[in-house]
């Protein structure tokens, strides 16, 4: 029985890393991965030492994220669990405080209304400063991030815990964590943003949020640990790709609405 499930692990994570590494070179070759604007000129001079060791980090990167997705994927969806799950909550359950359950639920609630309302501020403030691609982004990758979690979670239809009683109600499936995928979609989408623009204390405030509201929906009771990991994993891949084309538009034009605006009708 294990040599079976470890036979079909490896065939799954195999037909994953295939469609990557497709991808991987289809980006490469539209130019969405390094190098600068050649839309009008071929590229001539080849990439330096620096670039290269950046794709091949990046490149192991995405790779280490896939697998650690598959992997957790692919036990969900064949029923086989996880001997550190239940530890790790009961752990956490057990620090249970009245005024730590309050604080929970409100903490927790920066993965639902929070998101939804740092998004909308956020495109607003981008839309402000003429930056629509930004504003964009942000709205993709929330709405995009929220749309493959439904999916996966209708996918995979894994049961909430039921360790002991939940201190909020939650319904739908578990895997991988709504609220978590929300956090990564806005607060990564930001810290990533004010990281590049050497705010790095406000990068390193505004990613936080992803693990304390991880850490809320553990302590609630209503996601295992590994649902949360799943869902930090695949909408970092997807806030990957959001900004590979974001900085893609960026380099060829000012914002992807004026690019639209620029076609004849």
């Amino acid at each position: 029985m294990r040599l079976r499930s470890l036979r079909r692990r490896i065939e799954f994570n195999h037909t994953i890393l295939n469609l990557v590494f497709i991808l991987f070179c289809y980006a490469s070759k539209n130019k969405l991965i390094g190098g600068k604007d050649t839309q009008n000129k071929p590229m001539i001079n080849r990439p330096s030492k620096k670039i290269i060791l950046y794709w091949v980090l990046g490149l192991f990167f995405i790779l280490g994220l896939v697998v650690i997705f598959t992997d957790l994927a692919e036990d969900v969806w064949f029923r086989e669990g996880f001997s550190w799950d239940a530890s790790i909550i009961l752990s956490i359950h057990q620090i249970s405080r009245p005024w730590l359950d309050t604080a929970m639920r409100i903490l927790t609630q920066a993965g639902e209304a929070g998101a939804i309302t740092v998004a909308i501020l956020a495109a607003l403030f981008f839309l402000r400063k003429h930056n629509s691609l930004d504003a964009a982004a942000m709205v993709i990758s929330l709405m995009g991030a929220s749309a493959m979690n439904t999916l996966w979670k209708i996918l995979l239809h894994r049961p909430r815990p039921n360790l002991f009683p939940p201190l909020v109600i939650e319904k739908g499936f578990s895997f991988p964590s709504g609220h978590v995928t929300a956090s990564v979609a806005v607060y990564g989408f930001l810290a990533v943003l004010l990281w590049r623009n050497r705010h790095y204390v406000w990068a390193i405030f505004s990613a936080s949020w992803i693990f304390i509201v991880a850490i809320s929906r553990i302590y609630l009771g209503v996601h295992y640990p590994s649902d949360t990991i799943g869902a930090l994993v695949f909408t970092s891949l997807w806030l990957f790709v959001i900004l590979l084309v974001r900085d893609k538009y960026s380099r060829t034009s000012n914002t992807l609405f004026r690019r639209l605006l620029k076609k004849p009708l």
